[in-house]
């Protein structure tokens, strides 16, 4: 999908490279071997997400299955509290290949913090020119503006 501003076009989503065995960022730009590691374990934080929602999910139904036993207000906690930590874990993980410093010295980056990646939260408040620029160096086009909020 498109989104055409100020007479130029942008791609909404990003493009994969052609060789589908290249793994990327949320953005689209080749992850380097160094960072497959850290982008490995964003899977794996997915999947902790995942199971936490099927934990919620199990105690609502054992809460409404046996009502006596459980008080709704500790069972709203219990939720918020799973809530507020799957929120956390999305923060936490890698999202993208650091626009600041591109991953080639990030020892001495003080956006990544010598990570080479920005996090989900640090991600969602990157430069969209960084990143973009980030992006037209794999050859991928920009996002739109105001894509790069929450993923995008």
């Amino acid at each position: 999908m498109t989104v055409t501003r100020d007479g130029k076009t942008f791609s909404q989503r990003a493009h994969k490279p052609t060789d589908p065995n290249v793994p990327t960022d949320t953005d689209g730009v080749p992850i380097k071997d160094a960072l497959k590691p850290a982008f490995t374990e964003a899977a794996e934080i997915e999947r902790w997400r995942r199971k936490l929602s099927r934990i919620d999910s199990k105690i609502k139904e054992h809460a409404e299955k046996f009502p006596a036993v459980y008080r709704t207000a500790v069972v709203q906690d219990i939720h918020a509290s799973i809530k507020h930590i799957q929120q956390d874990l999305l923060e936490e993980k890698p999202a993208i290949v650091c626009c600041y410093c591109g991953a080639d010295n990030p020892e001495g980056c003080t956006e990544c913090g010598g990570r080479g990646f920005l996090r989900q939260k640090l991600a969602w408040s990157a430069r969209e020119d960084l990143r973009n620029m980030n992006r037209k160096t794999h050859g991928i086009e920009p996002l739109a503006e105001g894509m790069s909020q929450h993923g995008q």
